[in-house]
């Protein structure tokens, strides 16, 4: 039988950022100091984009507020080769792929020159040259779809592996079941990222899974689930490097469940205190990934004042010129909807297109929203 769920959470570090046991440290100074500036960007990126929202600027927006060390420290285990499938709060995992400051805004308003040209979902992220693959709105769908990349990837013999990032809730879809036992089966070299953070939108993890832990469920399809504590980066990195590896060897799928916390609401249309106690957020928050790295960071004596001073004066310097950037772009014209729906475009559509455009003609919009 194959190794199982690892019997306890797997931890590095404590609350303040201090080391609790022995480990190899692989970062290098500049190593660190460009994580904090990873997760420190995509935390105030995070809060930017809410507040868009709030301004009338964006129509929706879903936060990753906390969970910045679970997507980061994964991310940064990862080959350019590999593949990297998102779910709507994967924030981070842009910041620490490549995806630019201008791009995320640009996403977010829904403007024309953005990757997806305007046409998605606000969270909706992706970007081909980076193996960043758009997800759906449909909870769970690119588990599957992860894991038959990560087969053909096998099957031309790359030398790739593909992570599939989706929530404690996506684990009651049938799609994660079937990737799984898929996963399984046929030893594909994938790697299933599930971020606990505690609820299914209001659902409670209590309520949401019968298991101890979603590591555990791992146990069932034959390969090995880990718990990490997902606000410890050391946890995060080291753990995902050993799945990398193994997918690499050929010794197939793993599964790894980061215990973290989203410190906002499940979205820009959720009230989060209906369902949860400002003691229990509190409490989360002291857990905060951030502050932890920040802590590791003077354990090893890098920090100072200066450069935290430093630090978040460009990220706030590089957020306002991202954002002007985005706000001085179009949205997109109503007419480009019928483009790229098909390589060569249909009859049917074509005549569609005609009909849209003579309503318009009939009845121009009144304003550019």
């Amino acid at each position: 039988m194959a190794e199982c769920a690892s019997p306890e959470l797997i931890q590095y570090l404590d609350y303040e950022g201090n080391p609790i046991k022995d480990f190899e440290d692989p970062f290098t100074e500049a190593d660190l100091k460009k994580l904090y500036y990873t997760m420190a960007l995509s935390r105030a990126a995070d809060e930017k984009a809410a507040n868009l929202v709030r301004q009338g600027k964006s129509f929706f927006y879903a936060q990753a507020s906390g969970h910045e060390a679970a997507q980061a420290a994964s991310v940064w285990a990862l080959g350019s080769q590999d593949w990297i499938f998102p779910y709507h709060r994967s924030v981070p995992v842009l910041f620490a792929r490549g995806y630019t400051l201008a791009e995320f805004f640009l996403e977010v308003m829904g403007k024309a020159g953005a990757v997806n040209k305007g046409r998605q979902m606000p969270n909706h992220f992706g970007k081909r040259s980076l193996k960043l693959v758009t997800p759906s709105s449909t909870v769970g769908n690119q588990i599957p779809q992860a894991v038959g990349t990560a087969f053909a990837s096998m099957l031309k013999g790359e030398d790739a592996v593909s992570v599939v990032y989706f929530g404690e809730g996506a684990t009651s879809q049938g799609d994660f079941h079937v990737a799984m036992n898929f996963a399984g089966v046929y030893n594909t070299p994938s790697i299933f990222f599930c971020e606990n953070n505690q609820y299914a939108i209001s659902v409670p993890l209590r309520l949401q899974a019968a298991a101890h832990t979603i590591s555990m469920e791992a146990c069932g399809y034959e390969f090995p689930g880990y718990q990490v504590d997902g606000n410890d980066f050391m946890a995060v990195y080291l753990t995902t490097k050993k799945t990398v590896e193994r997918g690499r060897k050929g010794k197939g799928p793993s599964l790894i469940e980061a215990m973290t916390y989203r410190l906002g609401a499940h979205s820009s249309s959720d009230d989060a205190s209906r369902y949860r106690s400002d003691t229990e957020l509190e409490e989360w928050k002291r857990k905060g990934p951030i502050k932890r790295l920040l802590g590791y960071i003077k354990h090893k004596g890098y920090y100072s004042e200066a450069w935290q001073e430093e630090t978040d004066d460009r990220i706030k310097e590089d957020i306002e010129a991202a954002l002007t950037r985005a706000e001085e772009e179009s949205i997109p014209e109503p007419q480009t909807m019928f483009s790229d729906v098909f390589a060569e475009t249909t009859r049917h559509l074509e005549r569609q297109k005609t009909l849209f455009l003579a309503h318009l003609e009939k009845y121009p919009p009144t304003s550019d929203h």
